[in-house]
């Protein structure tokens, strides 16, 4: 017997123009039917930065990629000593790390891949992430469609969960993001039920300030009603800080290392602030965060560039665990229960 392929009618392909054009929206879709993943996320590839002078992170992220089924490339940073710059002589840390994700940016330019998730070493991820990001296919297909009414925005499938990457970047993972309140005028986000979310205690502060100019219910929020179920947003990128985790397409990372070295200097994550600022990339930023940066309780500092900065500042946390804001089961924390392999807890 012969098979026959079935040709998909352009109808079934994409998604159909959108019936209210005014944002925000509240997801009305279908969030319970979850398109698989493989170990790439649905990009072309997954890439880590990670200092040669920490292999103790390399070796953690071998192992988180492991038990969360993944395959990261890690890619080396960068000294910034090495490099000379005028424009930055005093920023020997910022410089390093700018450069450690322009190399990057090389390579997707380079192997000319359609897409790729890039994180930074530190970066921590809820135990459900491939549900959490599975649940935010369809509201960010939805918020594009309503931004651009006459474009043909492909609908999520097994075969391109991410459509056809015709954006230029996914904010995955920051410190913060800010609201479209003070901007005035339309306010472009959806909202959509996560049962991955954090609650209220753990969002990070300046996250929960989104919720409230929106007026939307963290989990476990105080005064808020204990039935509303937990509701994500994924916005247009207003001012999210942080690189912990961001998706690029070829086009946004040609954007991007153009930029980069054609303006002037700024620290990697300000720089991408400062495209968004003129509009020269198309953004979505998802708040809260679905990766963040774990704060391990045996670390002095909270990141490599406050080490090549010469700022070596203690961080106090609470209880012997580490922490990560916005991330509802850590995957760090929870890796050595997950690996058996009990070690004692430090002084």
């Amino acid at each position: 017997m012969v098979a026959t392929r079935v040709r998909m009618q352009p109808s079934s392909l994409h998604l159909p123009p959108p019936t209210r054009e005014t944002l925000p929206q509240v997801y009305s879709g279908d969030t319970t039917t979850l398109l698989p993943l493989n170990e790439t996320l649905g990009f072309e590839a997954i890439f880590a930065v990670n200092m040669p002078t920490r292999p103790d992170k390399r070796d953690e992220l071998y192992l988180l990629a492991h038990t969360a089924g993944l395959k990261i490339d890690v890619r080396d940073g960068v000294d910034g000593k090495t490099i000379k710059h005028q424009q930055a002589p005093d920023m020997i840390g910022h410089l390093g790390a700018l450069r450690g994700h322009a190399n990057v940016l090389r390579e997707i330019v380079d192997r000319k891949l359609t897409s790729a998730l890039v994180i930074e070493d530190d970066a921590d991820w809820d135990v459900d992430l491939r549900v959490a990001l599975q649940r935010l296919m369809g509201p960010l297909a939805t918020l594009r469609q309503s931004l651009h009414p006459d474009a043909r925005i492909t609908r999520p499938s097994a075969w391109a969960p991410w459509g056809e990457n015709d954006f230029d970047v996914l904010w995955f993972g920051h410190t913060h993001e800010a609201s479209w309140n003070e901007a005035g005028g339309p306010r472009p986000y959806v909202t959509y039920e996560d049962d991955t979310m954090a609650d209220f205690e753990k969002t990070e502060p300046q996250n929960r300030w989104v919720y409230n100019d929106y007026r939307i219910a963290l989990p476990k929020q105080e005064h808020s009603e204990e039935l509303a179920p937990p509701r994500r947003i994924i916005q247009k990128g207003r001012h999210p800080m942080g690189s912990q985790a961001y998706v690029l397409t070829l086009r946004g990372a040609m954007k991007m290392l153009y930029h980069i070295n054609h303006v002037p200097f700024r620290p990697f994550d300000e720089q991408l602030k400062y495209m968004l600022e003129t509009d020269v990339l198309d953004s979505y930023c998802v708040v809260p965060a679905l990766f963040s940066m774990y704060l391990a309780p045996w670390e002095s500092t909270d990141s490599d560039v406050s080490v090549a900065q010469g700022v070596d500042k203690p961080r106090i946390l609470t209880g012997s665990d580490g922490f990560a804001w916005d991330i509802r089961k850590s995957s760090r924390a929870s890796l050595e229960d997950r690996l058996g392999a009990t070690v004692p807890k430090r002084p």
